[in-house]
C-alpha cells in the first residue's frame, strides 16, 4: 500500500468523460494521480503517475472534485455535477417498484402499461423497499385466490387480464391495505401510461375500455384517473407528439410528478423545449438511451437547474449490471424505476442501493 496523501486537506479537480463501451476517452488530471473508472465495476481508481494503485470507490461517491482527509480517503461530498451534492446528512436512497405491468410489457388487455408504488419517504430506503416486497408479495397472492395470472412482464410485475385500469388501481390497493399498511400514507400509487402506445389516427384507442379518445377527451380520462385515486407520479400520459395536451395537462395539475420518457428521451434539446414550455415537470433518465454517459449527466444537470424532476431508469430489456443504482444516489435523484422485486436482472439493483445505504449509514 503507497503512502497515504499528506495531512492537509487536498482538492484534486477531475473531469469525466466516458466514451464507447464504457471506455474514459478523456482525463483530467493534476499530473499526480490519474482517475480511471469502469460503469460493470462500478469503482473508480486512483493511480499514482508511476501506475500504483492508491485507493478505490463505488461510483455513487464519485465527484467532480474529490476531498482527502489526513486519515483516509474520504468523499466530503458526492456530487456529480456541482451544485448537486448528496452529503452524509442528506442523501435519500431512491425508490420506485412495479407490482404490474400491463400493454407493451405484456400480454393482456390493460391500456396502461405499468402501475407502480412508491413507498413514503418517511421511511429509510431498507423500510420502503421492504414493505414494497410485502405489497408485492400479498398482490400476487391476491391475484392466485381469485383465480388471476400471476406471470410477470418484462419488468416483473405482474400480467393478469384485468381489462381496466382502475380495476388495477383498486386491486394494488387492496393489496396495500389487506396487510395492515395505508394507501397514500404509507405507499401510493405511479402510473406510466405509454400513451405513444395508445395513440393512433390522432385517436387514443384504450381498447381494455372499449374507448377511442380524442385529445382533450385523454386530458380529461388522465385528470379523472389521477384526482379519483391521488395519484402520485403519472409518466407518458399522451403521446410524444401532443405537445399540447402535455401542456394542458401539467397546467391543470402541476402538483402531480408528470414524467416525461417518450417525449424526451434524454435529450437535452428536447427536454429543454419541454421546460420552455411546461410541458411535463420530471424526466426519466436512460443512460443508454441517450448513449454516453456524459450527455446522460447533461441532461441531468439541465433538469435540475430548471428544478425538473429526475427519475433514473433501466430498460425493458435489461442485465444485472447496477450502475444505474450509482447514478441514482451519486445525482441525488429521488427516486429510481427499476421493475418489481422478482427477477435478478431487477433485484440485483435494489440489493445495490441496499449496500450503498450500508455503506453510507453504518
Amino acid at each position: 500500500m503507497v503512502a497515504k496523501p499528506d495531512p492537509e486537506l487536498v482538492a484534486i479537480p477531475t473531469t469525466f468523460h466516458c466514451g464507447s463501451g464504457g471506455i474514459p476517452s478523456r482525463l483530467s488530471t493534476n499530473n499526480t494521480l490519474i482517475l480511471l473508472y469502469s460503469l460493470p465495476d462500478t469503482f473508480i481508481i486512483l493511480m499514482t503517475n508511476t501506475g500504483k494503485s492508491l485507493y478505490s470507490l463505488p461510483i455513487f461517491a464519485k465527484s467532480s472534485t474529490f476531498f482527502f482527509s489526513k486519515s483516509s480517503l474520504v468523499p466530503m461530498c458526492f456530487s456529480l455535477l456541482p451544485p448537486y451534492t448528496i452529503t452524509r446528512g442528506k442523501a435519500v436512497l431512491p425508490n420506485l417498484a412495479s407490482p404490474s405491468n400491463s400493454a407493451a410489457n405484456a400480454n393482456n388487455d390493460v391500456d396502461i402499461q405499468e402501475f407502480m408504488i412508491i413507498p413514503s419517504n418517511k421511511f429509510s430506503f431498507k423500510e420502503g423497499l421492504m414493505r414494497s416486497v410485502e405489497v408485492y408479495m400479498n398482490l400476487k397472492k391476491h391475484l392466485s385466490e381469485n383465480g388471476h395470472s400471476i406471470s410477470v412482464g418484462d419488468e416483473g410485475g405482474f400480467a393478469p387480464n384485468l381489462g381496466k385500469s382502475e380495476e388495477v388501481i383498486e386491486t394494488i390497493i387492496s393489496a396495500i391495505e389487506s396487510i395492515g399498511f395505508k394507501y397514500k400514507d404509507d405507499i401510493s400509487i405511479a402510473l406510466d401510461c405509454a400513451a405513444s402506445e395508445l395513440f393512433k389516427d390522432n385517436l387514443y384507442h384504450l381498447k381494455g375500455e372499449n374507448k377511442i379518445l380524442q385529445r382533450n377527451e385523454m386530458v380529461d380520462y388522465i385528470t379523472e384517473l389521477a384526482k379519483k385515486y391521488e395519484i402520485n407520479s403519472i409518466e407518458d400520459p399522451f403521446d410524444e407528439t401532443d405537445w399540447n395536451s402535455w401542456k394542458e395537462f401539467t397546467k391543470e395539475n402541476n402538483s402531480i410528478q408528470i414524467v416525461g420518457d417518450d417525449i424526451f428521451v434524454t435529450q437535452t434539446d428536447i427536454l429543454k423545449k419541454g421546460i420552455d414550455e411546461c410541458a411535463a415537470n420530471s424526466i426519466l433518465i436512460k443512460l443508454n438511451q441517450v448513449g454516453t454517459l456524459t450527455e446522460t449527466m447533461q441532461t441531468i444537470a439541465l433538469a435540475k437547474e430548471n428544478n425538473f424532476g429526475t427519475v433514473i431508469s433501466h430498460r425493458s430489456g435489461e442485465t444485472e449490471d447496477t450502475f444505474i443504482a450509482d447514478l441514482a444516489v451519486a445525482v441525488d435523484a429521488k427516486q429510481i424505476k427499476t421493475g418489481a422485486p422478482a427477477r435478478s436482472d431487477r433485484t440485483a439493483k435494489y440489493n445495490r442501493l441496499l449496500m450503498i445505504e450500508d455503506e453510507l449509514y453504518p
